[in-house]
């Protein structure tokens, strides 16, 4: 799985097919509607940890859907059952994260050069 943190994106292999997903500011506005809370509520959840499965489809399923692929629920909750519980919580954190952190790693970037 590679990432792409300057435009939010990460390569991930779901169901022997490789797609990328997007964590940019529409991701993370549908993210937030479908869950009913703020971005960053969602990541403390992964910090306590006290995300629920349905989250981590929601997440997983939103990211790919922005990154242009048509990829329906059925198939995300295959890849889940697949790669199992702990490494999709994973990948669904590592989304979140890359989400936040976009504009942070953009300036770091503009700085060090």
């Amino acid at each position: 799985m590679s990432q792409n943190t300057r435009r939010a994106e990460k390569s991930l292999q779901i169901n022997n097919k490789q797609y990328t997903a997007k964590m940019v500011v529409d991701t993370i506005m549908r993210i937030e509607d479908s869950l009913g809370g703020s971005i960053f509520g969602v990541a403390k959840k992964f910090e306590l940890p006290d995300i629920k499965i349905n989250e981590v489809m929601i997440i997983l399923y939103q990211a790919v859907r922005s990154g242009g692929h048509d990829i329906t629920e059925k198939e995300i909750k295959a890849h889940i059952s697949d790669v199992g519980i702990v490494e999709a919580t994973k990948t669904a954190g590592e989304l979140i994260m890359l989400g936040l952190n976009v504009e942070g790693v953009g300036n770091q970037k503009k700085s060090e050069a």
